[in-house]
């Protein structure tokens, strides 16, 4: 779909930088065992995935917000959101008072705008010790993303928050959305499956309350910084 001079000028920049990472680098490690798979994949060695960390300080008590869904990232394509706007009628259907609230910016905000209803809010950009309150005060978090998302941050800020997650399963996702464990994998751009999972977590308290416990059990065995620490300097 590129005019000529365009693909070879990204054909050629990307050979020379692929020969000098291959030559130059010692170690590749990348945070996700997709990216993982797809470097050894394309001759990249040696390569070991070490996930990202992270950590806060004790997080101040927030109440629930019954029902609310909750979306933090970018407004564009590739994230997917209008399969999560597109969900909401059917989410509806079988919870009346169910909200979402989209957390961030971004060149879709109009289009997804024109697609909504009275049930979801659009906040825009927040500061971020806000952003972490909201984790909070929702019940359930989607990440509706269409591409190869890598290891994204939010994921983290989930398991930190310990909110179960509707996700969809791509690229580095299912390295921090375990499948019934601490949330749901579907598969990306159908709405009635991020509907049919997010209404099913909105109704079960009990399995609401597992998965959430599960976050913080994940947290501890996966992604802690002692954890991070101790593979880096293996590594090294």
């Amino acid at each position: 779909c590129l005019p000529l001079h365009h693909f070879l000028l990204i054909f050629i920049r990307n050979k020379l930088r692929f020969y000098l990472e291959k030559s130059i680098v010692n170690y590749l490690t990348p945070p996700s065992t997709t990216l993982t798979n797809d470097l050894k994949k394309f001759g990249f060695e040696p390569v070991k995935c070490l996930h990202h960390f992270i950590e806060f300080s004790k997080l101040k008590k927030v109440p629930k917000e019954k029902n609310l869904i909750l979306y933090v990232g970018a407004l564009a394509k590739n994230k997917g959101v209008e399969y999560l706007i597109k969900a909401m009628p059917f989410i509806l259907k079988e919870i009346p008072d169910a909200k979402l609230r989209v957390i961030g910016d971004g060149p879709e905000m109009e289009g997804l705008n024109k697609l909504s209803n009275d049930s979801i809010e659009f906040a825009g950009r927040i500061p971020h010790e806000k952003v972490i309150e909201e984790y909070q005060r929702a019940s359930v978090f989607v990440m509706p993303s269409v591409w190869m998302e890598n290891s994204p941050f939010v994921l983290y800020e989930c398991l930190i928050a310990s909110l179960p997650v509707v996700a969809s399963n791509r690229g580095g996702i299912p390295d921090l959305v375990v499948d019934d464990f601490n949330g749901f994998l579907v598969k990306p751009a159908d709405p009635e499956k991020i509907a049919e999972k997010t209404v099913f977590l909105l109704k079960d308290v009990d399995v609401r309350k597992r998965f959430s416990e599960n976050c913080q059990k994940l947290l501890k065995e996966k992604f802690s910084a002692e954890i991070y620490t101790a593979k880096l300097l293996h590594l090294y």
